[in-house]
């Protein structure tokens, strides 16, 4: 496989990862309390009659993507050759 087909699949992961983070609990809330919370946020009226509930999950994903790369957690998939690699141990 190639380095960007890993490099793709590692940030879907964490997309998905930092998603489901959230939706699961909303979900255990939702149906034990039945507060019809996600039915709120993933329906189409969710705020202000559009889509902004589907675009909260997208904001989340985005979020935890942005926190893994501050993390570190694609230093591994930097080129040799890069600049953020020159000042580096062996």
């Amino acid at each position: 496989m190639s380095r960007f087909v890993r490099l793709f699949l590692k940030v879907i992961y964490i997309f998905l990862l930092g998603v489901g983070v959230l939706s699961i609990p909303l979900f255990i809330i939702d149906f034990t309390v039945n507060s019809q919370m996600a039915d709120y946020l993933l329906s189409n009226k969710a705020l202000f009659d559009n889509k902004i509930g589907i675009s909260l999950f997208d904001l989340i994903g985005i979020v935890s993507v942005t926190l893994a790369i501050w993390d570190g957690q694609f230093v591994d998939d930097v080129k040799p050759t890069h600049w953020s690699r020159q000042n580096m141990p062996k």
